[in-house]
């Protein structure tokens, strides 16, 4: 015998012989809505009749600040992922986006890269992890990694390098403004022909970063930030350049707060305006410590 619900709501029943792989089909429908339906309350398999369509995790959940604080134990990303698959009722409570309680659980959350198998198989790059990452996501990079090549967020996401993480290329930062403003924490970048950090699109916090030379020649710039991007370096180092920190064109904004600019040919350069705001920074052994156009707006403050 298989019950499930008809599209009238109503109760109905089965009392034919089933195979079975088709009687495990329409029992799974018992717990299954149409795509244009609320989801069931189904943490009580074989009671499924007996709790009503929900339109809120307030009705879905008989207490939902519990819950929430027993999902905010979980906090790793991945691990929310896999309960959100679970079932329909874990997938309606961890939707993001309409409740402040499933923002704060996401928010609390980290995704740590990268990530191995049991037989010690990488499963997931840190390079997978960002490309990837939606915005707001917090991604965390294992300590002593060396990364190659090119990164690339696509959001603005939080990403946070533990000691001895190294990048020997380029991570490029984009996303839309409007998604908030992303964050890089951590990082040692070394570099020589291309920049170190392209700043493409949106709101980017550069936080306790160092930017090299892999060379003992100087590299080329360090940073650029263009596309009327906005970017604020906050006590980082960039060292050994042509140009620390380049702005392409005028829409784009540059904050350096308490960092230190050594030896590089020109610090700060600018093309065509833009909006620079430098305050108790450091500038050791430059040629040039700013070297903006005619058409710059902003202002500088203490350091030396």
């Amino acid at each position: 015998h298989v019950s499930g619900v008809g599209q009238n709501g109503q109760e109905s029943s089965m009392s034919a012989e089933l195979p079975d792989d088709a009687a495990s089909v329409k029992s799974r429908t018992a717990c299954t809505l149409r795509s244009d339906e609320t989801p069931l309350c189904i943490l009580e398999p074989g009671r499924h009749d007996e709790h009503p369509q929900v339109s809120s995790r307030a009705t879905a959940l008989e207490d939902p600040d519990l819950v929430f604080e027993i999902l905010g134990k979980l906090t790793c990303t991945q691990t929310l992922h896999r309960s959100a698959a679970t079932c329909k009722l874990w997938r309606f409570v961890l939707r993001r986006g309409d409740d402040q309680g499933a923002e704060r659980v996401w928010a609390d959350a980290c995704l740590t890269v990268p990530t191995h198998g049991p037989s010690g198989e990488q499963l997931l790059t840190v390079g997978d992890a960002l490309w990837r990452a939606p915005a707001r996501q917090r991604v965390r990079i294992r300590g002593g990694t060396e990364l190659k090549g090119m990164l690339v967020c696509q959001q603005p996401i939080h990403v946070h390098a533990e000691e001895g993480v190294v990048l020997c290329g380029k991570l490029c930062l984009q996303g839309g403004a409007a998604a908030g403003t992303g964050t890089v924490t951590g990082l040692h970048l070394n570099h020589f022909m291309e920049e170190a950090i392209a700043v493409r699109e949106g709101q980017w916090l550069v936080k306790d970063c160092v930017v090299s030379s892999s060379r003992r020649a100087r590299a080329s710039t360090s940073i650029t930030v263009r596309g009327g991007s906005s970017l604020h370096l906050l006590r980082c180092v960039v060292q050994d350049s042509a140009h620390a920190v380049a702005l392409e064109r005028g829409a784009s904004t540059l904050r350096a707060e308490l960092c230190s600019f050594r030896g590089n040919k020109e610090a700060i350069l600018t093309h065509g305006g833009g909006l620079v705001e430098v305050e108790k920074n450091e500038f050791e052994g430059n040629a040039v410590a700013l070297k903006l156009d005619t058409l710059v707006r902003g202002g500088a403050r203490g350091g030396g």
